[in-house]
């Protein structure tokens, strides 16, 4: 929920920059609008793979266990 409200909040903060602001989408904002999005995707991102990684943890547990065990048998 918190990486959609993230996500959601940027949104409206970009087109309401591109909208409301004089230059919004000029050129010249271009890099800061690029920077206002490209933060919070990436943000969201690693949120979204902590997650990835917690609901899957006992798993990869388990997994990595299996592994180690063949490794050290060989």
């Amino acid at each position: 929920m918190m990486v959609w409200t993230i996500l959601v909040a940027t949104t409206a903060a970009v087109v309401a920059l591109i909208l409301f602001t004089p230059n919004g989408a000029s050129p010249e904002n271009l890099p800061v609008l690029g920077l206002l999005v490209t933060v919070p995707l990436g943000s969201a991102a690693g949120l979204l793979h902590t997650r990835r990684l917690m609901c899957n943890n006992a798993g990869l547990y388990a997994r990595w266990l299996e592994r180690r065990s063949l490794t050290e048998h060989s």
